[in-house]
């Protein structure tokens, strides 16, 4: 590193640009220093441009340069004795056949810090990591993970960056991204917020507060999906927390409305019309109402076709056929599974 970077490498966020793209400091380093000082030592780097770097410190022997009041005998009858618990064990990856389990994704660039995350949601969750924001925008592609955990300051592609490509993307709009990050000032957690992410958790933080907070994400996507099942005449607003996900689902029922009495009306053409593949549209759905979208057209249909015998206008045969049934029979069966009772007693209610 050049003498000017050496010069204010114990910074707070000190940032330099190099080919590699912009590396930070972060406070590692400045609290390293902090802590020198407070024991009355000094550190000190040396380096050479494009070579490694040599840190030393001194440290001076006993306590008798300190101040009284400054020497903590017992740290366990410290106020702030949690800081000082041993770190647990890195775990394991837990095995990808409880599929039961949400999946998360972890992004961060530190191995220590990614280990004792990993630690926190081991047995609970499935697990991806990536190091960096580019690998773990690919891994967020190809997996859809229910969570995503991201650091904000990494090599390549920072977590502020990554959340935005997540949040801006249709295949990945849905998925709640929390920022983990040492900068509490407010214009930073400001600039994370306004590109979309779900949550802003400190550095240092506590494993329950974390563990909240993920939990938190997901029961909150959840929610919204019993919402879309609960609701007979739903705002796409009132389900969806991004707006690529709201527009979508605005096209989603435009078109459901538009072919509400075409029984042949497949799911490909759905997906043609929406202009995504068919795994996507899958994906997407099951995402954002818990529903296949051959499931959601029914449901849909079946909701309409409440209104319409709520408002005692038409016999249960025309209902069936404006809701793209071909058969009445058969839509007084799936009537019946979706509301609990018949197209007739359902109308009668209304009276």
């Amino acid at each position: 590193m050049s003498p000017e970077t050496q010069g204010r490498i114990f910074q707070r966020y000190f940032e330099e640009k190099s080919d590699q793209g912009e590396a930070s400091s972060g406070i590692g380093l400045a609290l390293s220093e902090q802590l020198v000082r407070l024991h009355g030592g000094r550190i000190e780097v040396e380096s050479s441009p494009g070579q490694g770097a040599t840190f030393r410190v001194w440290l001076p022997q006993g306590h008798s340069h300190l101040p009284a009041a400054a020497i903590q005998h017992d740290f366990r009858d410290s106020e702030d004795g949690r800081h000082y618990e041993r770190l647990p064990e890195p775990a394991a990856t837990p095995a990808a056949t409880a599929a039961d389990r949400p999946l998360l994704l972890i992004v961060e660039d530190n191995p220590e810090v990614l280990a004792y995350i990993q630690s926190i949601f081991a047995g609970e969750y499935r697990l991806l990591t990536a190091p960096d924001g580019h690998q773990g925008l690919e891994l967020a592609r190809q997996h859809l993970p229910d969570v995503v955990i991201s650091d904000v300051m990494m090599p390549r592609m920072d977590g502020t960056t990554l959340c935005r490509h997540l949040k801006t993307q249709l295949e990945t709009s849905h998925i709640p991204v929390i920022l983990l990050t040492a900068r509490t000032a407010l214009i930073f957690r400001l600039e994370g917020l306004e590109t979309g992410a779900d949550d802003y958790v400190n550095k240092p933080f506590y494993p329950d507060e974390l563990r909240l907070r993920v939990r938190n994400a997901i029961e909150t996507q959840q929610h919204l999906r019993e919402k879309f099942a609960r609701t007979r005449n739903f705002d796409p607003k009132e389900i969806t927390v991004t707006s690529a996900d709201e527009l979508f689902l605005e096209k989603v029922m435009q078109l459901a409305e538009a072919h509400m009495d075409n029984p042949d009306y497949s799911v490909e053409q759905f997906a043609d019309e929406l202009a995504v593949s068919r795994p996507l549209l899958f994906k997407k759905m099951k995402a954002l109402t818990n529903q296949t979208p051959k499931s959601f057209l029914k449901q849909v249909r079946l909701k309409r076709a409440a209104q319409l015998l709520s408002q005692q206008k038409l016999s249960i045969a025309e209902v069936a056929y404006q809701v793209g049934f071909r058969d009445p029979k058969y839509f007084s069966k799936c009537f019946q599974q979706e509301f609990g009772e018949t197209p007739s007693q359902y109308a009668d209610k209304s009276n």
